[in-house]
């Protein structure tokens, strides 16, 4: 079973627990960091200890509207307590990160790997829309994506502004409250990583229940570019790219890398 930690609960008089006043917590993170395994973990981690369950990036997604504008348009949701929220990916994190009702966990990635993570996932393993115009670009850019080929994309993806761990440094920045987890330590020892991260909000894992959870984790897998989880081993970046692009993406994302302590 799972247990609260002390402070985030208090007894009603016939000596149930009474959860209804408890901190709620959102899940800010970046594209290719797991964010959707990492937000289910969380949300059955939650959910067994009596939190409810929002994802309003989802539902976004779901109504065919832009996700950012509709997260603006709902923050006073994440103004009711004993509620798990997310995940909020990259660009969605920042309103939320301002919402001081709400704990943030600041799951992040080395970006290196990301970018190379995105290249394979928009040239190769990214399900197709269905029919129409959206589909035709999708599918005009994978073609653009292959001929570039990595080393190039890359590069565009720099001269665009590709952010994502500097929008994670400003929210870690804003909100001293936040919990730090990594991509890495979670891929290289799940155990450790969860009871890490549930003791920072107030939360025991049992080991039963932590047996379930590692038994489903699935990093142990062989390399395929046409699958979504190609590939889970960090530092990926200094496998697939040339020296001079490794140097690049370093150069550009350094303040961020030694923020969060990466190695250059």
């Amino acid at each position: 079973m799972v247990h609260h930690g002390n402070a985030a609960s208090s007894s009603s008089e016939n000596g149930n627990v009474d959860h209804t006043g408890r901190k709620s917590i959102a899940l800010l993170t970046m594209h290719k960091a797991a964010s959707t395994y990492v937000g289910s973990v969380l949300r059955r981690l939650f959910e067994r200890c009596d939190y409810r369950a929002e994802d309003i990036a989802a539902e976004a997604f779901e109504a065919g509207t832009d996700e950012v504008s509709y997260i603006q348009r709902h923050l006073s949701r994440l103004g009711q307590p004993n509620t798990f929220f997310g995940p909020f990916r990259t660009e969605s994190a920042v309103p939320v990160s301002s919402v001081v009702s709400v704990r943030p966990i600041i799951h992040i990635r080395d970006p290196r790997d990301c970018v190379v993570s995105l290249y394979y996932s928009l040239a190769y393993s990214h399900v197709e829309p269905g029919p129409g115009p959206i589909r035709d670009q999708f599918l005009a850019d994978r073609r653009q994506f292959q001929q570039m080929g990595i080393d190039d994309f890359c590069f565009e993806g720099l001269r665009r502004g590709y952010d994502a761990l500097g929008i994670m440094r400003r929210g870690a920045e804003a909100r001293p409250d936040a919990v730090l987890s990594r991509y890495e330590d979670m891929v290289t020892d799940f155990p450790n990583w969860l009871e890490r991260l549930a003791g920072s909000v107030d939360i025991t894992v049992d080991k039963d229940i932590l047996d379930t959870f590692c038994a489903s984790t699935g990093f142990n897998v062989v390399e395929d570019p046409l699958q979504h989880k190609r590939q889970v081993i960090p530092g990926d970046h200094r496998r697939k790219l040339r020296q001079n692009t490794q140097d690049a993406l370093t150069e550009a994302f350094k303040d961020d890398l030694s923020f969060f302590g990466y190695t250059r």
